[in-house]
């Protein structure tokens, strides 16, 4: 099959699915299933059955440009300014809950080391990188760790599952929230905190425009390429390993996109970076999807003990630190999600706590999706060791 087919195809079932999602055709489907997740899982069926290659030209044209693109193009549409004006307790609770995902997945990852085997360390970090910031994150450290298509499958696969458990779970407790405040001894100034975090001004979106579009599409492939040639040469020049250029690529993406939100050139998120960005992320989960085996799910199914276990500790992890400076367990719940969820889902366990605190957590989510593009960085050679 020629790669014109082949992206014709991913791009078909993208758009299926996206426009599924967005006239709401498929009933309550997506409240459940996200779009993202139902990508990946159509991609691996068909990729399964022969209907789509398991290589393809179009998969290492996607790999090496679309993906530094999406991710430029979500990091340009960050307001880091508006970061800034968390309150303290609350930028202390976000990392808080930073170090108990992180220690949830180093302790899953010791307890269940004998059964992961060291082949499955890039897909815990891409999954990491997953739940701190998203599912751009989580496939940019795919990529740039060279995770096994068919182990991060099954991870996905059941982290999904068990990931929306513990969010109508944590939902749930939300009519428990007095009793919740009484144990952790909470600050009595709670109200006026989500007053002063809640004024934050949200950017009204225009419609966009043809100029304003291709701008758009041409500056973000402009520094992808831009970022991946400076990284490729002083690989060669250094003599570097092949695993260095993908992660220094993925670096300069990342920061060059932070640095140009700070500029004019934020006011290009107005013409469709955020879903010129999402499209190209849905692609590269297609592609991921794609090289998927099935039968490697049932392998790998120690994922069905390691997630519940990693979310367990990182919850008890983030109780205790919330006793410890005294935070109302709102500021608990979506200091933890917001490294758990995103920007999507955190809102919306606020909400269940205290209407007042959604735009704070939209604010905590939008801060580790900035992090979780550099932290999983470091945390990659703890489980190597763990695993190794």
């Amino acid at each position: 099959m020629s790669a014109m087919a082949v992206f014709a195809i991913l791009i078909g079932i993208v758009g299926v699915c996206l426009w599924l999602e967005e006239q709401r055709l498929a009933g309550r489907l997506f409240d459940y299933i996200p779009s993202i997740l139902l990508i990946f899982v159509t991609c691996m069926v068909l990729g399964n059955l022969g209907i789509l290659p398991k290589e393809n030209g179009a998969y290492v044209w996607t790999r090496t440009y679309l993906m530094p693109f999406a991710i430029f193009l979500f990091m340009l549409s960050v307001d880091v300014r508006a970061i800034f004006r968390l309150g303290k307790l609350a930028t202390v609770m976000v990392l808080s809950g930073m170090f108990s995902v992180t220690f949830g997945f180093v302790a899953a990852t010791f307890i269940f080391s004998d059964y992961l085997g060291l082949e499955a360390w890039s897909s815990i970090i891409a999954a990491y990188a997953g739940a701190i910031g998203g599912s751009q994150n989580l496939i940019a450290m795919a990529e740039t760790f060279n995770a096994s298509p068919s182990i991060l499958g099954a991870l996905i696969a059941v982290d999904s599952i068990v990931g929306y458990s513990f969010l109508a779970l944590l939902i749930s407790l939300a009519s428990y929230k007095g009793k919740f405040d009484a144990w952790l001894h909470a600050r009595e100034d709670t109200r006026e905190l989500v007053q002063d975090l809640s004024n934050t001004a949200v950017q009204q979106p225009r419609p966009a425009n043809s100029g304003g579009l291709a701008m758009v599409i041409f500056l973000g492939f402009a520094v992808s390429i831009a970022c991946r040639a400076i990284s490729d040469a002083a690989a060669v020049r250094l003599g570097l390993d092949a695993i260095v250029s993908p992660i220094v690529t993925l670096l300069l993406v990342v920061t060059s996109g932070l640095l140009m939100s700070l500029s004019p050139a934020r006011q290009l998120n107005a013409h469709g970076t955020t879903q010129m960005g999402k499209i190209s992320l849905y692609m590269m989960m297609a592609v991921l999807g794609a090289g998927a085996a099935i039968e490697h799910v049932w392998e790998y199914r120690v994922f069905l003990l390691y997630s519940p276990v990693l979310l367990l500790i990182s919850f008890v992890t983030m109780l205790l630190i919330g006793r410890l400076l005294r935070a109302p367990i709102v500021l608990v719940v979506t200091g933890l999600y917001a490294n758990l969820g995103g920007t999507v889902t955190n809102p919306l366990v606020a909400a269940a706590y205290d209407k007042g605190f959604v735009t704070v957590a939209l604010l905590m989510a939008i801060f580790t999706q900035i992090m979780g593009m550099y932290v999983p960085l470091l945390l990659a050679p703890v489980i190597i060791a763990i695993l190794g």
